[in-house]
């Protein structure tokens, strides 16, 4: 089954937190587009970037 983020659809999905480390904050600050912002969290995140998680739309993770 494939998800979707229309309302009454099944997804799966990660919210992650741009500034969730001093390093990640700090080359954030440097971003100027989306595609920046997702190449520093691909090369600099780790766990502590995933600020939440929802699994069929239930969330089931928050580090909030």
């Amino acid at each position: 089954e494939t998800g979707s983020l229309d309302i009454g659809k099944f997804a799966d999905v990660i919210v992650l937190d741009a500034e969730a480390t001093d390093v990640l904050k700090s080359r954030h600050e440097l971003s100027s587009s989306l595609e920046d912002v997702l190449f520093a969290l691909a090369l600099l995140g780790d766990d502590r970037a995933v600020a939440a998680t929802y699994v069929a739309g239930v969330k089931v993770h928050s580090s909030c």
